[in-house]
């Protein structure tokens, strides 16, 4: 008993009784049919597993990132898209250090720029943590609070331990003892463990180190410069 197959070819079904009325297709045209179905499952496997990594990455992008950053619109004719390049070049570069600053005064999308590098950095599965001066200041000197204590440790964790931290606005945080304190322990746990971070100022290195103490000031300072690339707006 012979059928023919769609390319064909004739498919001899003597032996096969009583399933040979099931067979469709010759043995290449099978083998071809089902490495087809199993690329498409492949497809579907990762199509599916892009479309989860896109959906926790928009949480995460809207979970750490102020809204009013996350509405950047980096085609606006006034956002500088050269400094915006640098930095995202940073994230690439071997040759880069493991921190970025991006020093300059208040309006030049400093901070904008630093979202759109949180972001490539969220896309890119890294567990990220956003934090501003005053936050900063709120969680190191609340670490004791009978109330809060618990949540600024945590947080405090968070920012020394994340893949990948942005600190928006150095120096505008009160520099108490404290303060000093747990910052310069942030960024020695982050320097210890090669940890990138981005951080932003109004402030010069120079008008920074003139906020602290003479305890610190030359050891944070000259472990941000050491460690960080400096972008000027």
């Amino acid at each position: 008993m012979k059928k023919q197959c769609k390319c064909g070819a004739e498919i001899d079904l003597e032996g096969i009784g009583e399933f040979a009325r099931f067979v469709k297709l010759c043995d290449p045209c099978a083998d071809k049919a089902n490495e087809e179905a199993e690329g498409l499952q492949q497809k579907e496997r990762e199509d599916h597993a892009r479309a989860h990594r896109r959906e926790n990455a928009t949480k995460e992008w809207e979970k750490i990132v102020p809204l009013l950053y996350r509405q950047t619109d980096v085609s606006r004719e006034e956002y500088p898209r050269g400094m915006h390049s640098a930095a995202i070049q940073w994230i690439t570069d071997p040759k880069s250090r493991s921190w970025l600053g991006i020093i300059g005064v208040s309006g030049k999308c400093k901070t904008r720029i630093m979202s759109q590098v949180i972001r490539n950095r969220i896309w890119n599965d890294q567990r990220c943590a956003w934090v501003n001066a005053t936050q900063f200041q709120w969680c190191a000197q609340n670490q004791h609070d009978q109330n809060d204590g618990r949540k600024a440790k945590a947080y405090i964790e968070k920012y020394r331990s994340c893949d990948f931290l942005a600190f928006d606005d150095l120096g505008k945080q009160k520099w108490t003892d404290t303060v000093e304190s747990y910052f310069w322990d942030l960024i020695e746990e982050r320097y210890a463990q090669c940890r990138p971070m981005i951080w932003t100022s109004n402030s010069s290195l120079k008008q920074l180190e003139g906020m602290l103490t003479d305890d610190r000031a030359k050891a944070i300072i000259g472990r941000l410069a050491e460690t960080s690339n400096i972008l000027e707006l």
